[in-house]
């Protein structure tokens, strides 16, 4: 499909046909992402789809209030280890590998 980009302002958009918006599921918003030359449009919307809906369901509004009752106001409230050197640290059997990447 080829589209001629329209004049708005200082800048250039392109006017998609509505068959279009409606089979790729377009809504009020979209996701741009450039490879190279190209130019790769999906629709935002599908990302976050029913988030709104599954956090208005929550009773529950967390507030920082909840951790103030828990947590020392101070340095001077924390207990910190001692650390009298390397004898102190038990190191594991195995190797430290991280499996995340």
């Amino acid at each position: 499909m080829r589209i001629n980009l329209v004049k708005i302002g200082n800048s250039k958009g392109l006017r998609l046909p509505k068959a279009v918006i409606d089979s790729c599921g377009i809504g009020t918003t979209v996701s741009l992402e450039i490879r190279g030359r190209e130019l790769i449009i999906r629709p935002d919307d599908l990302v976050r789809a029913g988030w709104a809906e599954a956090l208005a369901q929550n009773p529950h509004t967390e507030t920082w209030s909840d951790w103030d009752a828990v947590s020392p106001s101070t340095d001077d409230e924390w207990t910190w280890p001692q650390n009298n050197g390397p004898e102190d640290i038990t190191w594991p059997d195995t190797p430290l590998v991280s499996k995340s990447g």
